[in-house]
């Protein structure tokens, strides 16, 4: 099982790094004109699904596959090109819509609700925004940054959503977790984002204030600086 898992991996690193940046490079030199747009698209869509099921043959799953075709196209899709932004209307408007609905399906209200689930999932607020908060209050004296943005690191980092619950729904249909398990962790994912939210959006204008209030104060410096550099050639 180890050999075949190593042997896999080592073949689909040899794809997606080695393999499919050659082949994309050269098809987009091929179909490189403005009409062959939808080609391009419906390539890229290949590409994500040949990284899935090569995954997927070689006992990985699929949505890891896709992930690191992903980061080999990474440099040959432009960020704001149109290609890009038509591959992000695509995912956001069927692909994620799909996948939280499968999530969704596999939710049990009544385990969500019971005391070991919510006590499992109070249990994974206190570890990851401890964590979250430990790694925002080490800012403070490695970087000396500020309250407010500490605060502002905090919120920006203790969001958990995207890759935590495809982490977990891939846990749940290998058999690695159970009900309670998923539903403690989309509780998780709920405070989560909501103390991301308050606290980016809170710290974030207090950081742009305080920038505000250290330009002023720089302003006033310099103005007073080239005022008593005067003095002295106005009394003479």
């Amino acid at each position: 099982m180890l050999v075949r898992i190593v042997f896999g991996l080592a073949l689909l690193a040899g794809w997606y790094f080695g393999v499919l940046p050659r082949v994309t490079r050269w098809f987009f030199a091929v179909a490189g004109g403005e009409e062959q747009r939808t080609v391009r698209f419906v390539f890229v869509l290949c590409c994500f699904l040949s990284g899935a099921v090569l995954a997927s043959v070689v006992g990985v799953e699929g949505i890891v596959g896709a992930f690191f075709a992903g980061l080999a196209l990474n440099r040959l899709v432009s960020a704001g090109g149109p290609l890009m932004e038509r591959i992000g209307f695509f995912g956001s408007a069927l692909l994620i819509p799909l996948f939280l609905v499968s999530v969704g399906l596999i939710i049990d209200p009544a385990v969500m609700a019971s005391p070991a689930t919510i006590g499992l999932a109070a249990l994974f607020v206190v570890a990851c925004v401890g964590g979250k908060a430990l790694a925002a209050g080490l800012t403070r004296r490695l970087l000396r940054f500020s309250r407010a943005e500490v605060a502002t690191v905090f919120g920006l980092t203790v969001a958990q959503a995207a890759a935590t619950l495809a982490a977990t729904r891939v846990g749940f249909q290998i058999g690695l977790f159970g009900e309670r398990v998923v539903n403690a962790v989309l509780i998780l994912i709920v405070v989560s984002l909501l103390l991301a939210s308050g606290f980016a959006t809170t710290a974030g204008r207090r950081v742009e204030a305080e920038a505000a209030a250290e330009a002023e104060a720089d302003v006033e410096a310099t103005r007073a600086a080239a005022a008593s550099a005067l003095r002295p050639t106005a009394s003479r």
